[in-house]
């Protein structure tokens, strides 16, 4: 029902296409010397000039409905090159030389060379340097916002770096906005990682790791971000934040659940009867061998269903 306005005003629309073509507002001052240098400078990687010589570029494609294939791809290459860690390590060494005392301007810098290195290179060891440094800054040098992300981006940097202590005592240390996903959660979460990254090399994990998630996990089922899984000879919890709250369509998996025995510090989960949707069964999977028992758990199998909401495949 909501796109009836679009559909009935289509036929005007496609009138006006063919008896006006729309000219391109800004035809010939997008001079062929401007595109040449700017494509030069890319290729070039001239981090000190390539933003000035590409930035009549970025203004043409901004206001002309029909700029041409080459400008679209010359304006793509360009954004790529920014997004590259290179140009902001280059951008944040100008700004320090400037003035080191400007935190208001470093901290997102440092902030924005971190998250490049972290997703743009999948490289969290490089990405950790910049984000502690932009984290070290006084409160008043990031915004609420910009400070959780930067959070979130730093425990996933240390995690995914193996420094699990570090990304502990960041949860410990740092208290997130109201609104925002709880460190507790995160916490659980960083220690069923750590405890995993053990299983798979073939180890035994420290029974320390594995009491100190149980302990957060029953703080998560008091405070309603997991569930407790109590039924007879069944007391376990399951942590919820894996759900995904951007998922539209709807469906139902069926999971079988095997858990050990002594606070067993994962299940293992496969799906006995599938959604229908890869992504639905992915998240379920996910849930369920997160799920932890208490140190009274004997050895159980069991079914669950998991009704969520999903986007397409």
């Amino acid at each position: 029902m909501r796109f009836s306005g679009t559909i009935a005003l289509l036929p005007i629309l496609l009138t006006a296409c063919v008896t006006a073509p729309i000219p391109s507002r800004t035809a010939g001052i997008l001079d062929e010397k401007v595109v040449s240098e700017c494509r030069r400078q890319i290729d070039g990687k001239m981090y000190a000039t390539v933003q000035k010589a590409c930035a009549p570029v970025k203004r043409y494609t901004a206001v002309d409905p029909v700029a041409t294939l080459d400008i679209r791809l010359l304006e793509h290459d360009f954004d790529i090159l920014m997004r590259r860690p290179e140009i902001k390590q280059y951008l944040v060494d100008q700004a320090e030389k400037q003035d080191p005392t400007d935190v208001v301007k470093l901290a997102p810098m440092y902030l924005d060379l971190g998250f490049s290195q972290l997703r743009f290179m999948n490289a969290p060891e490089a990405a950790i340097p910049p984000l502690e440094r932009a984290l070290s800054y006084p409160p008043a040098a990031l915004d609420q916002k910009l400070r959780y992300e930067g959070v979130r981006s730093l425990l996933t940097a240390y995690t995914r770096a193996g420094r699990y202590d570090d990304a502990i005592a960041l949860t410990e240390s740092y208290q997130p906005p109201s609104g925002q996903l709880g460190m507790a959660t995160l916490a659980s979460d960083i220690w069923w990682q750590r405890i995993r990254a053990a299983q798979d090399a073939g180890l035994s994990p420290d029974p320390s790791w594995v009491a100190r998630r149980w302990a957060i996990l029953r703080k998560q089922a008091v405070s309603g971000e997991a569930t407790e899984l109590r039924r007879t000879g069944l007391h376990c919890i399951m942590p919820l934040h894996e759900v995904k709250k951007m998922f539209r369509n709807e469906g139902q998996a069926l999971v079988e659940v095997f858990v050990g025995p002594s606070m067993s510090p994962g299940a293992a989960a496969t799906i006995a009867q599938s959604s229908g949707y890869a992504r639905l069964d992915e998240t379920a999977l996910a849930m369920a061998q997160r799920i932890q028992c208490a140190p009274e758990q004997t050895p159980a199998r069991f079914r669950m269903p998991f009704l969520l909401k999903v986007s397409a495949p």
